[in-house]
């Protein structure tokens, strides 16, 4: 039982992060599509949140 509460909660992790990249990706397709200079300051935060979450995911 314990087993599988620990696998639905490294999947509710990934879904997570999976939704988070994705509306990364899509905050920076109209940012930059808007503004480079903007897009590309919106690409780097979005680079370090990918970092963090390479972090997080290496944590047991």
């Amino acid at each position: 039982m314990l087993k599988k509460i620990k696998k639905i909660k490294n999947l509710r992790l990934i879904v997570a992060d999976t939704m988070l990249v994705a509306a990364l990706v899509i905050a920076f397709a109209v940012t930059y599509d808007i503004n480079r200079h903007a897009g590309l300051y919106l690409l780097s935060g979005e680079m370090l949140i990918a970092a963090v979450l390479l972090v997080r995911s290496g944590k047991k």
